[in-house]
């Protein structure tokens, strides 16, 4: 019991923070600061948006294919915070499809 209390007030991604960047809290994507998204292939799966980088679902294939080996993500927060930590969140090894698609250096801006 005590550690499902703990569990609970952490919140669903164990961390126990607010997550400013979070499209459920209010943030957006800035279409001017983000790369291009990759279109859609041959499969005529649906292409995913870069609002599936500032949601919470980590299922397989809820990922957001860019275009290039790398890209860049422009985040606006609802109001003006002052940045204390970071975290990125991304599916777990042993069940994702593609590791190589997967981030593998991150640098993190602010204006």
């Amino acid at each position: 019991q005590i550690l499902e209390e703990k569990i609970s007030r952490l919140g669903p991604d164990g961390i126990g923070l607010r997550d400013f960047a979070s499209r459920y809290n209010g943030a957006r994507v800035v279409p001017s600061l983000t790369t291009q998204t990759q279109p859609a292939g041959s499969d005529d799966h649906p292409v995913n948006s870069p609002y599936m980088a500032i949601d919470d679902d980590l299922r397989p294939g809820r990922c957001w294919p860019f275009i290039g080996r790398s890209g860049q993500l422009g985040i606006l927060f609802p109001s003006p915070v002052k940045i204390t930590h970071f975290t990125m969140d991304h599916i777990s090894k042993e069940v994702a499809l593609h590791l190589k698609n997967a981030p593998q250096r991150v640098v993190v801006w602010g204006l």
